[in-house]
C-alpha cells in the first residue's frame, strides 16, 4: 500500500468550479479503492468564494480520502503559506506527491517540497501545455512563456513524470524539455448518477463550460440562428459573471438574431443540478478551439447523450469510433451541417448517445486510469 499525496488548488466535492478539482478528487478516490491510502491538501477558495476554516489545516473525510483544508489568497494565482509549510513539514510521510496545478504556485511547493525530501513527484497537467493554448494571444502568450521558464519548467524538469492529456501536450513538453518522462492519459468520468431520460417535447441543445471566448460559444448561438428554431431551445450552464464582456456581447448577439426566448442561461450549477439538466437534453454541443480533453464531454457521453463538438476538444478517437460527431474548428457551415443531422433524426440521436455510453466504458473509466497511473509510480512504500 502507498500513501500518495495530491495537491489541488481548489476542491469542493459536489460543488465543482472547473474540471481540474473534479478530477484530481475521482482519481484520488480511484487510487483509495485499490487500496492505497490517499490525501489531497487544498486551498479554502471555491470558485468566486472563500469559506473559513475553524482550524488550521481542516481535515475532512471524504470516504476514504483525507482532504486537508489551507486558507488561501487568489491574485490571479494561487498562495497558501500555510499548506506550503505544512507540506515542508509532513511531506516525507507521502510515498508520492501527484500535483495539479500548472500556472499556480502551489505546483512550487511541491517542487521544493519533493526535492529536499527525495519523494517521487508527478505533475499532471490538464491540458495546459496544448500548443493552441499556449500560444493563443500575444501578450498572455509571453506571460506564460515567462512563467514556465521561471517556475514550471523547473519542477518539470524534477519530475519523476508528467501526465497530460494528449498526444499534442506531449510533444509540447518533449520539444522544451527533451529528458522529460511524459506520459498520455485520458481524462476519466465516474458513472453518472443517473441516464438521460427525455422522451418528448422542444429539441434540448446543452452546453457547458466556462463562458469564455476560447470555449466557441458564439458559434453555437450563431449556428442555433441558422437552424429551423420552432422546436429547438439552447440551455448554457456556466458562470455568465466570469467574463462579463463577453456575455454582454453574446446577450447582444442573442437579441439581435430574435433568439431570446430560444436560450436560457443557467449560471453555475452543483452536480446533481448539472446532470439534471445533462438527462434532460437531447444534445450536447461545445465548439471550444482547444482543450486536453473535456470533461464535461465526457459527462455527457457518460449519461447516453448525442454530442456535437470541435475538433478542438481533442475528442478524435471518440469521433473515429463514431460516439460523438466532430466539426472542424470556427466553421459555421460545417457545425449547422451536423446539428442539422441529429436535430432531425431522432433514432440517429438514440445510436450516437448508446455508442458514446459504450465508448466510455471502454476508455475514460477511472478504476482503469487509476491503475495505469499505479503502474507508473514507485514501487517501493514504506507503509
Amino acid at each position: 500500500m502507498m500513501h500518495i499525496l495530491h495537491i489541488v488548488y481548489s476542491l469542493v466535492p459536489g460543488q465543482y468550479f472547473g474540471g481540474v478539482p473534479k478530477m484530481a478528487f475521482e482519481l484520488a478516490c480511484a487510487q483509495a479503492r485499490l487500496g492505497h491510502r490517499v490525501s489531497i491538501y487544498t486551498t479554502n477558495i471555491n470558485g468566486p468564494h472563500h469559506f473559513p476554516l475553524p482550524s488550521t489545516p481542516l481535515r475532512v473525510h471524504f470516504g476514504p480520502i483525507e482532504v486537508y483544508y489551507f486558507p488561501a489568497q487568489k491574485y490571479g494565482v494561487f498562495f497558501s503559506n500555510s499548506l506550503r509549510h505544512y507540506l515542508h513539514q509532513y511531506g516525507a510521510t507521502f510515498d508520492a506527491i501527484h500535483t495539479h496545478n500548472t500556472y499556480h504556485p502551489l505546483n512550487q511547493y511541491a517542487r521544493q517540497t519533493a526535492a529536499r525530501q527525495a519523494i517521487p513527484l508527478f505533475y499532471h497537467t490538464h491540458g495546459c501545455f496544448n500548443p493552441i493554448s499556449l500560444h493563443q494571444g500575444f501578450w498572455k502568450a509571453i506571460k506564460k512563456r515567462l512563467y514556465l521558464q521561471l517556475w514550471e519548467y523547473p519542477g518539470l524538469r524534477r519530475a519523476t513524470g508528467i501526465f497530460v492529456n494528449t498526444e499534442a501536450e506531449q510533444q509540447e513538453i518533449k520539444k522544451r524539455i527533451p529528458q522529460a518522462t511524459v506520459y498520455e492519459l485520458a481524462n476519466g468520468v465516474a458513472p453518472p448518477p443517473r441516464q438521460c431520460s427525455k422522451t418528448s417535447g422542444p429539441i434540448v441543445l446543452v452546453t457547458l463550460s466556462r463562458i469564455h471566448p476560447c470555449k466557441g460559444l458564439h458559434y453555437l448561438i450563431e449556428a442555433l440562428h441558422k437552424l429551423p428554431q420552432d422546436h429547438l431551445c439552447l440551455k448554457i450552464i456556466g458562470d455568465f459573471q466570469q467574463d462579463r464582456a463577453y456575455t454582454h456581447r453574446l446577450q447582444e448577439r442573442i437579441r439581435a438574431w430574435g433568439l431570446t426566448d430560444k436560450i436560457k442561461f443557467l449560471g453555475h450549477l452543483n452536480e446533481p443540478q448539472k446532470y439534471e439538466q445533462l438527462c434532460n437534453a437531447d444534445i450536447y454541443c461545445q465548439f471550444s478551439e482547444s482543450e486536453g480533453t473535456s470533461l464535461s464531454i465526457l459527462e455527457a457521453m457518460s449519461v447516453g447523450l448525442c454530442c456535437v463538438v470541435s475538433e478542438g476538444c481533442s475528442m478524435h478517437q471518440a469521433a473515429t469510433h463514431h460516439a460523438l460527431l466532430a466539426c472542424k474548428n470556427g466553421d459555421i457551415q460545417d457545425i449547422v451541417e451536423r446539428l442539422l443531422l441529429v436535430v432531425q433524426n431522432s433514432e440517429y440521436r438514440r445510436s450516437m448517445g448508446i455508442k458514446a455510453q459504450q465508448y466510455i466504458l471502454q476508455h475514460h473509466g477511472w478504476d482503469r486510469l487509476a491503475a495505469k497511473v499505479m503502474a507508473h509510480y514507485p514501487h517501493n512504500s514504506n507503509h
